[in-house]
Protein backbone atom coordinates (compact mmCIF):
# COMPACT_ATOMS: atom_id res chain seq x y z
CA UNK A 1 0.00 0.00 0.00
CA UNK A 2 1.29 3.82 -0.81
CA UNK A 3 0.71 5.97 1.40
CA UNK A 4 0.21 9.24 0.17
CA UNK A 5 0.58 12.50 2.52
CA UNK A 6 -2.00 15.08 2.13
CA UNK A 7 -2.28 18.06 3.73
CA UNK A 8 -5.93 18.03 4.99
CA UNK A 9 -6.54 21.88 4.59
CA UNK A 10 -4.46 22.34 1.34
CA UNK A 11 -4.53 19.28 -0.21
CA UNK A 12 -1.57 18.63 -3.01
CA UNK A 13 -3.16 19.23 -6.44
CA UNK A 14 -0.55 16.31 -8.00
CA UNK A 15 -1.24 13.58 -5.26
CA UNK A 16 -5.20 14.42 -5.10
CA UNK A 17 -5.08 13.51 -8.77
CA UNK A 18 -3.04 10.26 -8.00
CA UNK A 19 -6.06 9.39 -5.41
CA UNK A 20 -8.77 10.29 -7.67
CA UNK A 21 -7.00 7.84 -10.76
CA UNK A 22 -7.30 5.11 -8.15
CA UNK A 23 -10.68 5.54 -7.28
CA UNK A 24 -11.76 5.90 -10.96
CA UNK A 25 -10.11 3.10 -12.17
CA UNK A 26 -11.65 0.81 -9.28
CA UNK A 27 -8.68 0.68 -6.54
CA UNK A 28 -9.34 0.68 -2.71
CA UNK A 29 -8.34 4.10 -0.78
CA UNK A 30 -8.11 4.36 2.11
CA UNK A 31 -9.61 8.16 2.86
CA UNK A 32 -9.85 10.68 5.75
CA UNK A 33 -13.54 11.57 6.76
CA UNK A 34 -15.69 13.44 9.22
CA UNK A 35 -16.18 9.92 11.34
CA UNK A 36 -12.58 8.94 10.64
CA UNK A 37 -10.47 6.69 8.18
CA UNK A 38 -12.64 4.60 5.37
CA UNK A 39 -12.20 2.33 2.47
CA UNK A 40 -13.35 4.07 -0.51
CA UNK A 41 -14.26 2.87 -4.08
CA UNK A 42 -15.88 4.12 -7.10
CA UNK A 43 -19.52 3.28 -7.51
CA UNK A 44 -19.14 0.77 -10.36
CA UNK A 45 -15.91 -0.96 -8.60
CA UNK A 46 -17.44 -4.30 -7.95
CA UNK A 47 -14.31 -6.36 -7.56
CA UNK A 48 -13.10 -3.56 -5.04
CA UNK A 49 -16.40 -4.36 -3.01
CA UNK A 50 -16.12 -7.74 -3.71
CA UNK A 51 -12.36 -7.63 -1.87
CA UNK A 52 -13.79 -5.69 0.85
CA UNK A 53 -16.61 -8.16 1.55
CA UNK A 54 -13.68 -10.82 2.27
CA UNK A 55 -12.35 -8.81 5.21
CA UNK A 56 -15.83 -8.21 6.92
CA UNK A 57 -17.66 -5.46 5.30
CA UNK A 58 -21.37 -5.53 4.46
CA UNK A 59 -23.74 -3.61 2.07
CA UNK A 60 -25.39 -2.32 5.06
CA UNK A 61 -21.89 -0.94 5.93
CA UNK A 62 -21.77 0.99 3.27
CA UNK A 63 -22.35 5.36 2.69
CA UNK A 64 -22.15 6.62 -0.91
CA UNK A 65 -20.44 10.16 -0.47
CA UNK A 66 -22.07 13.06 -2.73
CA UNK A 67 -21.01 16.23 -3.63
CA UNK A 68 -24.24 18.16 -3.25
CA UNK A 69 -27.91 17.44 -3.74
CA UNK A 70 -27.56 17.62 -7.71
CA UNK A 71 -25.70 14.90 -7.64
CA UNK A 72 -27.47 12.83 -4.83
CA UNK A 73 -30.53 13.62 -7.36
CA UNK A 74 -28.54 11.39 -9.74
CA UNK A 75 -28.49 7.76 -7.43
CA UNK A 76 -31.29 8.46 -4.93
CA UNK A 77 -34.91 9.06 -5.34
CA UNK A 78 -35.98 12.18 -3.74
CA UNK A 79 -39.44 13.33 -3.00
CA UNK A 80 -40.76 16.46 -2.68
CA UNK A 81 -40.85 16.38 1.50
CA UNK A 82 -37.26 14.24 1.38
CA UNK A 83 -36.05 17.22 -0.60
CA UNK A 84 -36.80 20.18 1.70
CA UNK A 85 -35.67 18.26 4.98
CA UNK A 86 -32.39 17.55 2.47
CA UNK A 87 -32.40 21.26 1.69
CA UNK A 88 -32.12 22.09 5.28
CA UNK A 89 -30.09 19.43 6.47
CA UNK A 90 -27.59 18.00 4.27
CA UNK A 91 -24.62 18.63 6.28
CA UNK A 92 -21.25 16.66 6.62
CA UNK A 93 -22.48 15.01 10.30
CA UNK A 94 -26.04 13.59 8.42
CA UNK A 95 -26.25 10.23 6.63
CA UNK A 96 -29.64 9.99 4.72
CA UNK A 97 -31.26 6.63 4.51
CA UNK A 98 -33.02 7.38 0.38
CA UNK A 99 -33.61 4.26 -1.72
CA UNK A 100 -31.45 4.25 -4.73
CA UNK A 101 -32.09 4.21 -8.02
CA UNK A 102 -31.14 2.58 -11.41
CA UNK A 103 -27.62 4.18 -11.64
CA UNK A 104 -26.17 2.61 -8.51
CA UNK A 105 -24.92 -0.91 -9.30
CA UNK A 106 -27.62 -3.39 -8.59
CA UNK A 107 -24.07 -5.42 -8.33
CA UNK A 108 -23.04 -4.01 -5.25
CA UNK A 109 -26.23 -2.80 -3.78
CA UNK A 110 -28.94 -5.02 -3.89
CA UNK A 111 -31.15 -3.62 -1.08
CA UNK A 112 -33.59 -1.11 -1.19
CA UNK A 113 -32.35 1.72 1.14
CA UNK A 114 -28.91 3.50 0.90
CA UNK A 115 -26.80 5.51 2.90
CA UNK A 116 -25.94 8.56 1.67
CA UNK A 117 -23.89 11.86 3.19
CA UNK A 118 -21.44 14.47 2.14
CA UNK A 119 -18.61 16.32 3.96
CA UNK A 120 -17.10 19.69 4.80
CA UNK A 121 -13.54 18.49 4.64
CA UNK A 122 -11.21 20.05 1.70
CA UNK A 123 -9.56 16.61 0.62
CA UNK A 124 -12.96 14.71 0.52
CA UNK A 125 -14.59 18.10 -1.54
CA UNK A 126 -11.70 18.45 -3.49
CA UNK A 127 -11.83 14.36 -4.20
CA UNK A 128 -15.63 14.72 -5.35
CA UNK A 129 -15.12 17.44 -7.59
CA UNK A 130 -12.34 15.93 -9.41
CA UNK A 131 -13.99 12.45 -9.61
CA UNK A 132 -17.46 14.37 -10.59
CA UNK A 133 -19.38 11.10 -9.55
CA UNK A 134 -20.31 9.89 -5.86
CA UNK A 135 -18.05 6.84 -3.94
CA UNK A 136 -18.96 4.45 -1.58
CA UNK A 137 -16.99 4.46 1.74
CA UNK A 138 -17.06 1.59 4.30
CA UNK A 139 -15.49 1.81 8.03
CA UNK A 140 -12.29 -0.11 8.17
CA UNK A 141 -12.64 -3.66 8.82
CA UNK A 142 -10.04 -6.45 8.81
CA UNK A 143 -11.54 -10.02 9.55
CA UNK A 144 -14.51 -8.67 10.91
CA UNK A 145 -12.54 -6.12 13.64
CA UNK A 146 -12.44 -2.48 13.30
CA UNK A 147 -8.92 -1.31 12.56
CA UNK A 148 -8.30 2.19 14.15
CA UNK A 149 -5.52 5.14 12.55
CA UNK A 150 -2.72 3.46 14.20
CA UNK A 151 -2.86 0.65 13.10
CA UNK A 152 -3.74 0.94 9.17
CA UNK A 153 -0.29 0.25 7.81
CA UNK A 154 0.41 -2.71 9.91
CA UNK A 155 -3.68 -4.24 9.44
CA UNK A 156 -4.49 -3.58 6.07
CA UNK A 157 -1.16 -3.38 3.92
CA UNK A 158 -2.86 -5.74 1.24
CA UNK A 159 -6.43 -4.71 1.30
CA UNK A 160 -5.74 -0.97 -0.06
CA UNK A 161 -3.34 0.72 -2.73
CA UNK A 162 -3.59 3.78 -1.74
CA UNK A 163 -3.83 5.04 2.18
CA UNK A 164 -4.39 9.07 2.07
CA UNK A 165 -2.78 10.29 5.54
CA UNK A 166 -3.59 13.58 7.07
CA UNK A 167 -2.76 13.08 10.25
CA UNK A 168 -4.87 12.45 13.39
CA UNK A 169 -8.45 13.36 12.53
CA UNK A 170 -11.43 14.06 15.27
CA UNK A 171 -14.09 11.82 14.83
CA UNK A 172 -17.22 13.06 14.86
CA UNK A 173 -20.72 11.48 15.32
CA UNK A 174 -23.38 11.00 12.54
CA UNK A 175 -26.74 11.88 12.82
CA UNK A 176 -29.04 8.90 10.88
CA UNK A 177 -31.91 10.40 9.01
CA UNK A 178 -34.42 8.05 7.50
CA UNK A 179 -36.43 9.63 4.49
CA UNK A 180 -37.71 6.31 3.11
CA UNK A 181 -41.14 6.95 4.41
CA UNK A 182 -41.26 10.76 3.06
Amino acid sequence: MKTLYIHPKNPQPRLLDETTNALLSGKVVIIPTECGYRFAFAMNAKDAFERLVRVGVNESDLVLLCKNISQLSGVAVITNDAFITLKNDFLPHHVFILEPTKAVNKKIISKKSLRFTTSAMPIMTALLEQMDEPFFTAPLICQGESVNEYDITDKLDSQAEIFVDVGVIDEARMTVIDLMGS
